[in-house]
């Protein structure tokens, strides 16, 4: 748990089911020094210590061993690599998780890639597979996903409506890893898992104008009511938390457009000696 990546994302989850639920029981599992930084928890947050080791078998050990005693339903852990197996509950993942296996996998060859794909199936296929997706009104959303309820936080996951999927081919089945994942599996593939599903978010012109607008203006010119939305950072930084943030960000990689309230950015537009190396800017997470 630092102030980077996985240590943000994951206080950020805690928080926001902190405030979302207080019914379902929910442990965090880790050193406990750790697991204070996240600050106050809810009363149906609980600790489970696990202490630090330099034995991977031990800590799988240990950790499966805490999952059982809890009588856990399902788990997350943010470190995919770092993921037991017969898990005695099922493991969900979020796009974070799957932008960071196939990050990973970049410069990596040989043997080493061989053994990323692997791990990256083995984790993909035994998960209940979360993908996040924003649109824009209830009835957008029964149009394309099998679900009859607003998800305004983001909290739930619903399989795309079995008349936008597109079947796989007999050739398409027998592919692996990043290729068997690039193979779109509905109208809106960026945001549909191998398993059809999506993440699904509603948004409301009450509530955000500005984000409605947009996906509005995008389905006027596109057809397609649904946009992808995801965190604005690079693996290791902090989330943006201002403009001067973003530019930052916007300057040291590849994204092409930035937009920040009313000021619409272009990477070309932009003076080069502004322009920033994010390559070892970060320590990865």
């Amino acid at each position: 748990m630092t102030e980077f990546g996985v240590g943000t994302y994951t206080r950020n989850i805690v928080r926001a089911l902190g405030r979302l639920d207080a019914e379902s029981d929910y442990y965090l599992i880790g050193p406990l020094g750790k697991v204070a930084e996240i600050g106050p928890l809810p009363p149906n947050f609980h600790t489970s210590p696990l202490p630090e080791s330099n034995s991977a078998i031990k800590s799988y050990l240990d950790y499966r061993a805490n999952l059982k005693r809890l009588n856990c339903d399902m788990v997350h852990i943010p470190h995919l690599f770092w993921l037991p197996r017969n898990l005695p509950c099922p493991h969900v993942m979020t796009v974070h998780d799957v932008l960071d296996h196939m990050y990973r996998a970049r410069d990596q060859s040989g043997l080493r890639r061989s053994l990323h794909f692997f791990l990256t199936h083995r984790a993909l296929k035994g998960a209940a597979r979360i993908f996040a997706v924003s649109n824009f009104t209830k009835s957008e959303v029964e149009k394309l996903f099998d679900i009859d309820s607003e998800s305004p936080y983001m909290l739930l996951v619903a399989d795309v409506a079995e008349e936008h999927r597109i079947a796989m081919t007999e050739e398409e089945e027998k592919l692996f890893g990043i290729d068997r994942l690039n193979v779109p599996r509905s109208s809106i593939p960026a945001v549909t898992h191998v398993d059809y599903s999506a993440r699904v978010q509603t948004v409301h012109r009450e509530t955000n104008p500005r984000f409605y607008e947009l996906i509005d203006q995008f389905k006027q010119k596109t057809g397609c009511p649904v946009v992808v939305n995801t965190s604005f950072n690079v693996r290791g930084e902090p989330i943006v938390g201002s403009p001067e943030d973003a530019f930052r960000c916007f300057m040291g990689t590849e994204i092409e457009t930035l937009a920040v309230g009313n000021c619409f950015l272009r990477k070309e537009a932009q003076n080069p000696a502004l322009k920033q190396n994010y390559e070892h800017k970060f320590e990865l997470d």
